[in-house]
């Protein structure tokens, strides 16, 4: 069974322009903002250890949300929602491609939002099963337990 998400980087086929190499940070800003960059983390101590940690940008805090609010609609009613899931799905489009951007992977500059690029990001549907999915999960603890202990 293949894996339900894929993403292809198509490589640049020409000379690469160094003045938007070297600026690639400052022009990806925009980005990194709304979809988040590589990974971002500060981290300082003085007497309380404090740390603080951005990665996703602003849409990543609504995907987070999104993530969890999909995680209970799969665990009490046993089906994903399209919005939700067609909002998870633009986003990892989105960062998949500003991504490749920011790492060198792409020369050309990354849309806002969907658009053409040479960089795809596609998961597969999975089929909907028609029972919910609630029934079978207090069962999973006794069957792993019983063989633990083979």
């Amino acid at each position: 069974m293949s894996y339900p998400v894929s993403v292809s980087v198509v490589p640049p086929s020409g000379p690469r322009n160094r003045l938007t190499t070297a600026l690639r940070a400052i022009l990806a800003i925009p980005h990194i903002i709304l979809v988040g960059g590589a990974g971002a983390t500060v981290a300082f101590s003085d007497d309380q250890q404090r740390s603080s940690s951005a990665e996703g940008g602003l849409l990543g805090v609504v995907a987070f949300v999104v993530a969890v609010l999909s995680w209970f609609t799969l665990v009490f009613g046993g089906v994903h929602p399209d919005a939700l899931r067609r909002f998870a799905a633009f986003y990892l489009r989105w960062r998949a491609r500003a991504l490749a951007y920011l790492l060198l992977l792409e020369d050309a500059y990354p849309p806002f939002g969907d658009g053409a690029y040479p960089v795809t990001s596609t998961s597969s549907r999975r089929a909907r099963g028609g029972a919910s999915a609630w029934p079978s999960a207090p069962s999973w603890p006794f069957r792993c337990s019983s063989s633990w202990s083979r």
